[in-house]
């Protein structure tokens, strides 16, 4: 859900950490971090319509429905000897409309017949299905050059939303191979739905990515019948570093940024965190590692 282009960005939140509940500090190690900071610059490029070498990686194709206007690439990393899936956030009014269909309808996508109970929202699902047939056809020619690869899945606000489907879907047409980091992203379906999620992919592979008091994570709420999948990692301050952010208890820890942010806060409530992710300036596009 990238905002900026469309709405001014409510300059509510400040450089600095954030009072609030006390939260049970866990450390990230240095690896950890390095591969959010990765995931972050490789979701910037996403907003790039031009950009042939994301942050080193070759990349190989650009994933795009009309309809729905989804967007992303799909690129190589040689050196990490990875296939990466990065989803754009929002940058239309198509997109807009997707974030606004909020309702939550059955799950349909891939191995939906695995996800019993399982409610998602309706905007967000349709803008993955719309593509998924093509990801998985692309990044499975590159699997099948390149068998020892590693998958990852990654994304920005709408893209962070869309970020569990790209896993889940990957991981079950090619097992063991998928890492999911998502940033900024809203709540994207019902308990059921994240307990798929959950038990899809490992814990040590699944992780969501916020900062300060970024509202766009608490704008679709339990209430509504949402829940957020774990593990949260929390950027309490900037600059964020390895030692200052928190490993947070699962995915709806009221001492992370749940405990900060305002709910329901809409379009206008979007405040200047949203767009600071890993140090990265998601406002400011011309910035991607093109």
């Amino acid at each position: 859900m990238k905002y900026a282009t469309v709405f001014s960005v409510s300059l509510l939140s400040s450089v600095g950490a954030f009072p609030g509940p006390t939260h049970n500090k866990r450390s990230v190690n240095s690896t950890l971090f390095s591969e959010f900071t990765r995931a972050a610059k490789l979701a910037h490029c996403a907003y790039q319509p031009i950009c042939v070498s994301p942050v080193g990686t070759t990349r190989l194709h650009t994933i795009y429905n009309i309809i729905f206007d989804t967007n992303g690439f799909v690129a190589r990393d040689d050196t990490k000897k990875q296939i990466i899936v990065a989803m754009r956030g929002t940058s239309s009014l198509s997109d807009i409309l997707v974030d606004l269909d909020n309702t939550l309808v059955p799950y349909t996508s891939t191995s939906s017949t695995e996800c019993s109970g399982c409610m998602v929202h309706r905007g967000f699902q349709n803008q993955w299905n719309a593509v998924v047939a093509d990801v998985i056809e692309k990044v499975g020619e590159q699997v099948k050059a390149h068998s020892d690869y590693t998958l990852l899945c990654t994304g920005h606000s709408l893209g962070g939303a869309l970020t569990p489907f790209c896993a889940v879907s990957l991981e079950k047409n090619f097992p063991g191979k998928v890492t999911a980091i998502s940033l900024a992203s809203p709540r994207t379906g019902n308990p059921a739905w994240i307990s798929f999620v959950e038990a899809t992919i490992p814990s040590a592979k699944l992780f969501r990515l916020t900062n300060q008091n970024d509202t766009v994570p608490n704008d679709l709420t339990e209430a509504e019948g949402f829940k957020h999948h774990a593990t949260e990692h929390w950027s309490p301050e900037r600059p964020v570093t390895e030692g200052n952010m928190v490993v947070c208890n699962g995915g709806e820890d009221a001492s992370c940024n749940k405990g900060h942010s305002k709910e329901n806060a809409g379009f206008l409530g979007i405040n200047e965190a949203h767009f600071h992710y890993m140090n990265v300036d998601f406002a400011n596009s011309t910035a991607a590692e093109c």
